[in-house]
């Protein structure tokens, strides 16, 4: 019978499943993936807005989706209500919903939500080819949470948004079930105006995972080239992505600030897929 480590040997060569999922010195790095689950052509839309930062649905570009939000049921995620005030809160609210599904990704289920997010203007989600790739949400780069470490974030995932399918219960079908994915090397310059550091997390859509740094650990007011530094690989565990994260305690994401990354996604049960990338767009 063959061992995960095996597998990983003979796959280390073949095309892997998964995407490294990366932000931009401009938009921060990509936190959450939503998408309509309803019919084509409704006018269903979502907005993240800009003066409060709160999650807006509709059904049909006006009409409140009732189906969410918190604290109540009007069409709105208040990220200041104490029900709503995390990203791991949010996305089990978002997947509440029959007609909405959200994955995490560079997000911990522990960051804070409160102006977390880049605005987002309203866009239609039921056009066909929003239902195909869903809509990424990044980060503002000018917010930091010395609690929950924002920083330039780099995910690398099993997550497919055409294949990802929500069970009709509502509970999550995880977007990583029997992946391992790993990291090969990161690439990081940064002049946070306080010390930081590079971390990883294993982290799956129900928890988040402990936090390893990788040396060196940036150094106050400096512009900090961190060159390649993993060896040997780092890897998630099974049924859990990985995050890559420049982290910083007291200030944004300056626009001298660069993360780059590489790594793979296997999948355990030897059935590869090609894998993907995406754009570095906020939208």
């Amino acid at each position: 019978m063959a061992t995960l480590e095996s597998l990983l040997l003979t796959q280390a060569g073949a095309p892997t499943q998964g995407v490294n999922i990366v932000g931009s010195t401009t938009v921060g790095g990509v936190l959450l993936w939503i998408r309509y689950e309803g019919a084509v052509g409704s006018g269903a839309s979502f907005e993240v807005d800009a003066s409060t930062g709160d999650y807006e649905f509709t059904t049909d570009g006006t009409t409140a989706d009732t189906t969410i939000g918190l604290p109540t049921l009007d069409g709105t995620i208040d990220v200041s209500d104490a029900s709503a005030n995390t990203l791991g809160e949010l996305a089990d609210n978002i997947n509440s919903s029959a007609n909405w599904s959200c994955v995490l990704l560079g997000g911990l289920r522990a960051n804070l939500t409160a102006n977390a997010t880049l605005t987002v203007a309203e866009v239609v989600m039921s056009t066909q080819a929003k239902k195909n790739t869903g809509h990424y949400c990044y980060q503002d780069p000018a917010v930091v949470d010395a609690t929950s470490e924002y920083g330039m974030a780099w995910a690398i995932s099993g997550f497919d948004p055409s294949s990802y399918n929500k069970l009709t219960s509502g509970a999550l079908t995880n977007p990583d079930l029997n992946c391992q994915s790993s990291l090969i090397h990161v690439i990081a310059n940064t002049d946070w105006s306080s010390s930081g550091y590079l971390a990883l997390y294993s982290c799956s859509q129900s928890k988040d995972g402990d936090a390893f740094k990788i040396l060196p650990i940036l150094a106050d007011n400096t512009d900090t080239p961190l060159g390649n530094h993993v060896s040997p690989i780092h890897r998630s565990r099974v049924g859990e992505r990985l995050i890559v994260r420049v982290v910083n305690d007291a200030s944004g994401v300056s626009g001298a600030t660069t993360l780059d990354a590489s790594g793979f996604t296997t999948n355990t049960r030897g059935d590869i897929k090609p894998g993907y990338s995406l754009t570095n767009a906020a939208g």
